[in-house]
């Protein structure tokens, strides 16, 4: 677009800031759209991932019940390569979380310099509230051990622990292969 309106007459500067201003907010309004789309998502992944992992750990194990050795290790370390993946999956989208989050704290900087008044801050991280808190800016919030914790922390723990005790459970049951008698073997 050049610098004249529709008659002819160029445009001040003011009117061409003003303008390009205009432009830079809606680019930033719609980068800051795509970037809370992108929270929601990871958002929504970092839940569903353990949901879905023990689901199918569940049903694996209880397959496993009731088959012949062979199969039960198979089932075993389906189940656990299945819980590694998930928990690299799950590190990876908090990552990508936590990035955006990071993207959306910048582009809210830039807004406010462009005077655009922000009602709510939703991209505060948990340790600039915590710091509020401490300052006693924040008064209502409820402030005891159990509200200190962030869940993906107590996410992260539970998929760690049941991808160690799947790898647990897979050790003792080949070790207890190994160490039986061959009359007490039991082929597949």
């Amino acid at each position: 677009m050049n610098a004249l309106t529709k008659f002819g007459a160029p445009l001040s500067k003011e009117s061409e800031k003003s303008k390009y201003d205009a432009f830079s907010k809606e680019v930033l309004f719609m980068q800051y759209r795509e970037c809370w789309s992108d929270i929601r998502q990871y958002d929504n992944l970092v839940w569903q991932i353990p949901s879905i992992s023990t689901i199918v750990t569940g049903v694996l194990v209880a397959l496993s019940t009731a088959t012949f050795i062979g199969t039960r290790i198979i089932l075993f370390a389906v189940a656990l390569a299945l819980n590694l993946v998930m928990t690299v999956a799950l590190h990876k989208h908090q990552f990508f979380r936590q990035y955006r989050f990071r993207e959306v704290e910048k582009i809210q900087a830039l807004l406010k310099e462009l005077g655009v008044e922000l009602i709510a801050d939703g991209a505060r991280s948990t340790r600039k509230i915590e710091g509020e808190i401490a300052r006693g800016e924040v008064k209502d919030l409820p402030t005891g051990w159990f509200y200190r914790r962030i869940a993906y922390n107590w996410i992260r723990r539970y998929m760690h622990l049941l991808t160690i005790v799947l790898l647990v459970a897979l050790t003792f049951i080949i070790a207890e292969q190994l160490l039986l008698k061959p009359e007490q073997i039991i082929y597949v």
